[in-house]
């Protein structure tokens, strides 16, 4: 498992998509600096840019957990 980990956090640092038939892809994603607004201080922060891994399930996954879904309401 840690080299199948290792070998995904290769792939999506040097760009490229992760695709794992009949569960999803990976793709590596950045993101913003953006500007926060804490309440409890009320002060504003600013969170820096950043790269995160970005999942999006296959609809072969989605039918199988919408019917897992629909079966548990159903019986319950």
């Amino acid at each position: 498992v840690d080299s199948f980990i290792e070998s995904m956090a290769d792939a999506l640092r040097d760009g490229k998509v992760v695709s794992i038939q009949g569960f999803g892809n990976f793709e590596k994603k950045e993101k913003a600096e953006r500007k926060i607004y804490n309440p409890a201080s009320k002060e504003f922060k600013v969170v820096p840019c950043k790269v995160v891994a970005n999942f999006k399930m296959s609809p072969v996954l989605k039918d199988k957990i919408n019917k897992l879904r629909c079966f548990v309401l159903y019986y319950f």
